[in-house]
């Protein structure tokens, strides 16, 4: 694969040890929830470019409720350690595919149009 799936931490497992932060649930630990995309896009917030999903919860306490992600798998300029974000949401972002059942197309970064096939 190409330099955008290079970290210079490591390599890239896709593994959920990897991939999410330690410190940070959206929903309280403990919950389940069934959830399908609704939209994964490329965006972009004052510099900062990253790949935002849009949850979709379609069962459980949480039914109906959308929940964003933002993958900073470009790094993040704001954060103290952009190195450590940007390994962390690459695996992320592999970990997805691997869900998905999938492979990148290609070894250069995700397109929208690439991203919109996650969505049901």
């Amino acid at each position: 694969m190409s330099a955008f799936w290079e970290s210079e931490l490591g390599e890239i497992t896709g593994n959920a040890a990897d991939a999410f932060a330690k410190t940070f649930t959206q929903i309280p630990d403990g919950t389940m929830a069934i959830a399908r995309i609704d939209t994964f896009v490329t965006a972009e917030y004052e510099g900062n470019k990253y790949l935002s999903i849009d949850w979709l919860l379609t069962d459980g306490d949480f039914k109906g409720q959308k929940v964003n992600q933002k993958l900073k798998v470009y790094g993040d300029l704001r954060a103290k350690d952009s190195t450590k974000t940007r390994h962390r949401a690459l695996n992320m972002l592999k970990l997805i595919y691997q869900l998905f059942n999938t492979k990148p197309k290609h070894s250069g970064e995700p397109s929208d149009r690439g991203l919109a096939g996650f969505a049901i």
